[in-house]
C-alpha cells in the first residue's frame, strides 16, 4: 500500500512525440533516483505518480519484476468496497473513466491493480496487488475499506521502508495496532514499529548494517530506541541499501518477529 496510484498505461498510445518524450524523462528520472538511493522523495512521487501522464508507480512494478526475472501474465484494475473485498473495474467503469480529461482524476480511479506473474519458464503464478490509500487514523476512520482488506489475511509477513516514520505518529494508532496484532514477521528500515511499541508486544528485533541517528527530523524521537538496540546487539554486516539511509548514510535493516509463546 502507498499514498500513489498506479495509472493508466493507455496513455502510451495517446501522447505525440512531444509529449511522450517529456513523460518519458520524468519516469526515467524517477527510477533512476530510485536506483541510485533505494527510496524515493515523497513529493517527487505526487508529482510523478498522481499527476504524470504516464503510469509511473506502475512503470516502478513492472520493471522490479522484470529485474528478477519474472513476466506479467494478467494485469487487472480493482476497488475495494467498504468491508475490504476486491471489486474488480469493469468496461462501464473503463467508459466512465475514460470521459475523464484531468489527468489526477483519472489517475485515482486507477490507483488499484492486481498483477498476476511468473518466473520465466516456470508455471508457478503468484500475485502482487498495489493498493492506494492514506493510513493515518482520520482517513482510515472515514475510509475502512484499506484496513479491511487486510484483517481478511489474517496473521501476515510484513515489510516497510522510507516510510517518514509515520509508524511513530499519534495519528496512526490503528496502523500501529494492525502490525502487532497481525505481523508474525517485519522487515523493516528505521521507520518500522519501534521497539516502544514492539517489544512490550512480544516482539523480538534483529539488526543488520549500521544506525546511529535518523536521516531526517521526524524520526528524531526513534533514533535512542534504535540506537540502544543496535548498541546491545551484535555487528550484522549488510551489503545493500535498504530503505532510508542514518544521518551519516549507513545502511541498516531491521527484522521483528512475533517471539514464540512459552509453553
Amino acid at each position: 500500500m502507498s499514498d500513489t496510484g498506479e495509472g493508466d498505461p493507455r496513455a502510451l498510445a495517446k501522447l505525440d512525440d512531444k509529449h511522450l518524450k517529456v513523460a518519458l524523462d520524468v519516469v526515467a528520472k524517477e527510477l533512476s533516483s530510485l536506483y541510485h538511493a533505494d527510496f524515493s522523495v515523497t513529493m517527487n512521487m505526487i508529482t510523478a505518480m498522481r499527476h504524470g501522464q504516464l503510469p509511473t508507480q506502475l512503470i516502478f512494478g513492472l520493471s522490479a519484476l522484470a529485474i528478477h526475472g519474472y513476466e506479467p501474465v494478467s494485469m487487472r484494475y480493482f476497488r475495494l468496497t467498504k468491508e475490504g473485498d476486491i471489486q474488480y473495474l469493469t468496461n462501464d467503469d473503463f467508459v466512465a473513466i475514460d470521459k475523464i480529461a484531468e489527468v489526477g482524476k483519472r489517475n485515482k480511479l486507477l490507483s488499484n491493480v492486481e498483477i498476476k506473474f511468473h518466473k520465466r519458464g516456470s508455471t508457478h503464478e503468484q500475485t502482487y496487488r498495489h493498493i492506494m490509500a492514506n493510513l493515518d487514523d482520520k482517513h482510515i476512520k472515514a475510509d475502512p475499506s484499506a484496513l479491511n482488506h487486510l484483517d481478511k489475511k489474517g496473521n501476515v509477513a510484513a515489510m516497510t521502508k522510507a516510510a517518514s516514520y509515520l509508524l511513530t505518529f499519534h495519528d496512526f494508532t490503528a496502523m500501529r495496532e494492525y502490525i502487532i496484532d497481525h505481523a508474525d514477521w517485519m522487515v523493516s528500515d528505521s521507520t518500522g514499529l519501534p521497539p516502544k511499541y514492539g517489544t512490550p508486544a512480544g516482539f523480538e528485533y534483529e539488526t543488520y548494517g549500521s544506525y546511529e541517528e535518523s536521516n531526517m527530523r521526524a524520526g528524531g524521537e526513534v533514533t535512542p530506541q534504535w540506537r540502544a538496540l543496535y548498541k546491545e546487539q551484535p555487528r550484522r554486516p549488510l551489503d545493500f541499501r535498504f530503505g532510508y539511509p542514518d544521518r551519516k548514510h549507513h545502511g541498516h535493516l531491521i527484522i521483528m518477529r512475533r517471539a514464540p509463546k512459552k509453553a
